[in-house]
């Protein structure tokens, strides 16, 4: 269980829920390239859902409240994921992760995980939990090869992860 608020009024939120909130607010920080800001965004789940229905709650209030209303798709293979704007890979997926990265890469999909290093392997937004708080990495670098745009609104929140690959390389392109 998580806390939020200040000391005079605290309600006490589970991860599930906190993430859920997170990938909704983040869709108002991202721009997609040849995307109308008005459209509904697709937000994929693939295998396991460790939301709960708290995502699927989100989503239905963001319909009426959010400049980026949200869906909720289950993609049940990897060729089904180009229709999604946002990609959460569960940990059970974690084994198929080069391939989820590259399509996601190809199609200017935001990829969202909790895998632990999932910025360090190419991932673009992971949840760490730190001291009974939700922290959000971000690759840059990925989100610039999917070419997607993120508010530095949302990169001041963030830590900046550089991916392996590009520290193996000594690449450190902007």
């Amino acid at each position: 269980m998580l806390l939020v608020g200040n000391s005079f009024s605290q309600t006490v939120v589970n991860e599930a829920q906190l993430k859920s909130a997170y990938i909704i607010s983040i869709l108002n920080y991202v721009r997609w390239p040849n995307k109308e800001s008005s459209k509904v965004r697709n937000i994929c789940i693939y295998s396991e859902n460790p939301f709960d229905n708290f995502l699927e709650n989100f989503a239905e209030f963001s319909k009426s409240k959010n400049k980026h209303p949200a869906v909720i798709l289950y993609p049940s293979n990897i060729n089904e994921i180009t229709e999604c704007d946002v990609i959460f890979i569960s940990r059970s997926s974690e084994n198929e992760l080069p391939e989820f990265l590259n399509v996601a890469k190809d199609n200017s999909i935001l990829t969202i995980s909790d895998i632990e290093g999932f910025c360090a392997e190419g991932g673009m937004v992971e949840f760490v939990s730190k001291k009974n708080r939700i922290k959000l990495n971000i690759n840059y670098h990925s989100t610039k090869d999917a070419e997607l745009e993120m508010s530095s609104l949302l990169l001041e929140l963030a830590e900046i992860v550089i991916d392996k690959e590009l520290l193996k390389n000594g690449d450190s392109h902007d």
